[in-house]
């Protein structure tokens, strides 16, 4: 590779190492709600809501790695014909919560995204995600999924399995 080159897997490792430093600004931030993008049919920002303080995650590069940056003021009104905004109910179980913990997962093509830990809340994170994380539902490209995961780590009788 000849000097001032571009080199893919440079440029990925310097955005990855940049994510990973942006998603620490959500912890000990208190979650007030989440509300999703939608571009018909397809989730396209997700906006996390704290006290005095807005995040957005989205998909860079065709949504293969995923951003976070401080997003001011609300989200534009004037998004066109098919996409509106909508809380993601399912996160209502985190609201009021500090968030206690992020962690990157996956990587670029491979489910990049962030797990997000809460105080109280020992069984279950929020999880958001590419699109490109194994399979990927057919006609969906360069979005995001979000949902909530739940672990189990406790047993109160041992079962005949």
């Amino acid at each position: 590779m000849s000097e001032g080159e571009f080199n893919l897997h440079e440029y990925y490792a310097r955005r990855e190492e940049e994510f990973r430093r942006s998603i620490y600004a959500l912890e000990g931030r208190l979650l007030r709600e989440v509300v999703l993008q939608i571009v018909e049919p397809q989730i396209n920002v997700v906006f996390l809501r704290f006290d005095g303080a807005m995040f957005a995650v989205q998909g860079d590069l065709g949504s293969e790695l995923l951003t976070v940056f401080a997003h001011e003021g609300e989200p534009p009104s004037d998004i066109g014909p098919a996409a509106w905004y909508e809380r993601f109910d399912a996160a209502e179980i985190f609201h009021g919560r500090l968030v206690k913990q992020v962690r990157p997962i996956g990587a670029v093509w491979n489910g990049h995204g962030i797990e997000i830990s809460f105080s109280g809340i020992t069984d279950r994170t929020l999880i958001i995600q590419s699109i490109y994380a194994g399979d990927r539902p057919n006609d969906f490209f360069d979005c995001l999924r979000i949902g909530i995961a739940t672990y189990d780590y406790r047993r109160t009788q041992k079962s005949d399995a």
